[in-house]
């Protein structure tokens, strides 16, 4: 487990967590397509720097590009009010050397876009990724008369309908989305799930611990326990004693021993705090492996980016 951290400020600012201080465009990379909400995620941690996003396919794709340098720190959702936590992405934590340096929160909103001035009662055909049907569903089959047409690839499927200007096409995306892609929203909030929230974090090469003044924040920690009864347990006494309160418990099945699981858990403190490092030393004693993920501060997704920050 690591046992050294760097002092950091949050992302806003300009102190970047991990690279100190800069002038240049950051190379930000993130999970999903263009528009997506981890895009938006990226912006909204960065919202005080330049920054260039690369859309990245897979996570496997995204942490080698991490180690590799060709992106400076990677976007991804670590978990959802409804799904709970990104088990995918946890495994990959396991085995990379990355760390998480803040989260951001946003609701997911996915709105009927579609070409400006058109009205949703025009609308003949629809487009969507599919995870996004799934989500919006329930709306989707009630439109009648109306195609449902399924496509990877939203961004190359928004240049087409920007190209075509068929009035009858609507996309479905986010508030984000619809503003890079130049659409209209048609009909807002389209979603089954009313109350989706989705953290996203941002994550580094190096354990980077947020400052006093920038608020509450969290540890992630990933647990091999000892295959014996009463492991978990222990564990959780663990936290108890030091006044731990678990935010977040997550598993996976470990890629090294068949049937042992990985175990995450989220609490409130630094990586740096006495309480903290002597719990981790106590947990230790109950587990084959312990990895610290890092300690995070929330940005704001309220805040405004200021006219100075960029993307493209």
């Amino acid at each position: 487990m690591a046992s050294a951290a760097e002092p950091g400020r949050g992302p806003r600012g300009s102190y970047v967590a991990s690279h100190g201080w800069r002038d240049t465009k950051m190379k930000i990379g993130y999970l999903g397509e263009r528009g997506s909400f981890a895009e938006a995620a990226a912006a909204v941690l960065y919202a005080h720097e330049d920054i260039h996003t690369v859309s990245l396919n897979n996570y496997r794709q995204m942490f080698d590009a991490l180690t590799d340098g060709s992106i400076e720190i990677a976007v991804a959702r670590i978990e959802n009010t409804y799904t709970g936590p990104n088990i995918r992405l946890l495994d990959f934590l396991r085995h990379a050397r990355a760390f998480i340096t803040a989260e951001t929160r946003l609701a997911e909103v996915y709105n009927l876009a579609g070409h400006k001035g058109a009205k949703a009662a025009q609308i003949r055909r629809v487009f969507a990724h599919p995870t996004v049907i799934a989500q919006c569903q329930d709306y989707l089959e009630r439109m009648e008369g109306v195609d449902i047409i399924t496509r990877f690839d939203t961004a190359a499927c928004a240049k087409a309908m920007m190209e075509r200007r068929d009035p009858a096409e609507a996309l479905v995306c986010g508030d984000f989305g619809a503003g890079i892609y130049g659409l209209a929203v048609l009909q807002r909030g389209i979603q089954t799930e009313r109350e989706s929230i989705s953290r996203f974090a941002a994550l580094g090469p190096h354990l980077v611990v947020p400052p006093v003044e920038a608020g509450e924040a969290h540890t992630l920690i990933l647990l091999e326990l000892k295959h014996k009864p009463g492991a978990l347990l222990n564990i959780m006494a663990v936290m108890k004693n030091y006044d731990l309160n678990v935010h977040l418990m997550g598993n996976t099945t470990t890629r090294t021993n068949k049937w042992q699981y990985l175990l995450a858990l989220e609490f409130p403190g630094r990586a740096t705090d006495e309480h903290v490092i002597a719990a981790m030393k106590d947990v230790k004693q109950h587990t084959q492996y312990a990895q610290m993920v890092g300690s995070y501060a929330l940005v704001d997704s309220s805040v405004k980016m200021k006219k100075t920050g960029k993307i493209d």
